[in-house]
């Protein structure tokens, strides 16, 4: 990893601990760095106040790791949730996650806490039921069956 790539993720980190976001606003809890590699982090994010209570993610917290490529920024971040989470566009066995600025999307700009403030948003509002990684609950919503997908979220 070039020192450009270093220097970038340290900025970020320092700019999110100096000014952190509101957790009700933007979901995001923390975020830190592991102790062995600036490479590899971790972040908490709690669903946002603006969520709909009927999706039934209101309250809910969930650890996320986040693996930087070698060529951060210029490639996209592999973010994963390690809490489990019944959503239609989260994998539930593997805690990948269906969003497209985590793929082709991608721009530099958005940095990790931009993506994490997307993938927040993507909880809050319940997901796209057009492209799930989670057949199950994209089908009840699908269907407008709010009872069974509330009884999968928990």
């Amino acid at each position: 990893m070039s020192r450009s790539h270093t220097k970038r993720i340290l900025t970020e980190l320092s700019a999110y601990n100096s000014s952190p976001p509101s957790p009700s606003q933007t979901g995001i809890v923390s975020l830190a760095p592991s102790p062995s590699s600036i490479l590899s982090l971790s972040a908490i994010l709690q669903c946002p106040s603006s969520s709909p209570p009927s999706l039934g993610y209101l309250g809910g917290r969930w650890l996320l790791s986040i693996a930087l490529p070698t060529n951060y920024p210029i490639g996209a971040p592999i973010i994963r949730f390690v809490t489990k989470i019944c959503h239609p566009n989260v994998k539930w066995e593997t805690g990948e996650i269906c969003l497209d600025v985590l793929g082709e999307k991608w721009t530099p700009v958005l940095g990790v806490v931009g993506a994490l403030e997307s993938i927040a948003s993507l909880v809050a509002g319940g997901g796209d039921e057009t492209s799930p990684l989670n057949v199950d609950i994209a089908k009840l919503r699908g269907m407008g069956d709010e009872v069974g997908a509330r009884a999968l979220v928990g």
